[in-house]
């Protein structure tokens, strides 16, 4: 039988990929117990993309086979970027004052990016 595990990530997290520790219950030819699993995603994972991990599911039965995880990428919040689509969007207040200051840093998901008013 197929088991499905939520897997929440932050922004940053599914932006560079990686892995995760899990921790999830199934049923093993009959018997509960808690399976640890290493779930690796990559780069660029997307909001309820899907990742199957063959065999890491449940056999109700000890004939049955066991069957996969499936594993939902759920991205969590983040306090300045939002996802909309394929882009990731940053919203800056600027002011005509702003503008005129000749370098200021803008954050990314790799770390601030130094710009000029000239780049704008």
């Amino acid at each position: 039988k197929n088991l499905i595990y939520r897997l929440n990530l932050t922004l940053d997290e599914g932006f560079r990929g990686g892995s995760k520790v899990i921790q999830y219950v199934r049923t093993i030819k009959g018997h509960r117990e808690t399976a640890t699993l290493t779930i690796d995603f990559p780069r660029g994972v997307r909001p309820e993309q899907k990742l199957r991990v063959r065999g890491a599911g449940e056999s109700l039965t000890p004939q049955q086979k066991p069957g996969d995880l499936i594993v939902t990428i759920h991205l969590l919040p983040h306090a300045y970027f939002q996802l909309e689509g394929a882009d990731i969007i940053l919203n800056v207040p600027l002011s005509p004052l702003d503008l005129l200051i000749k370098n200021f840093a803008v954050p990314t998901l790799q770390g601030p990016v130094a710009l000029k008013a000239s780049d704008m």
